[in-house]
């Protein structure tokens, strides 16, 4: 999972200190966003470095 970022935190203490949301919610919704960035960027570099990985020659 990526770590904390200043906007993450301004907007989980926005959503607690405005909206009328459980903050269990929050932090589970914060929790599945980061852990989605952490996949998507780990998935992202694996197709780059796959990518400019040579061809294998056919045997």
């Amino acid at each position: 999972m990526i770590p904390f970022t200043l906007n993450e935190i301004r907007h989980i203490f926005g959503l607690l200190r405005e909206v009328a949301m459980p903050p269990a919610v929050v932090l589970w919704w914060s929790t599945w966003r980061r852990r989605h960035q952490a996949m998507a960027r780990y998935y992202h570099y694996r197709r780059r470095i796959r990518a400019a990985q040579p061809a294998a020659a056919p045997a």
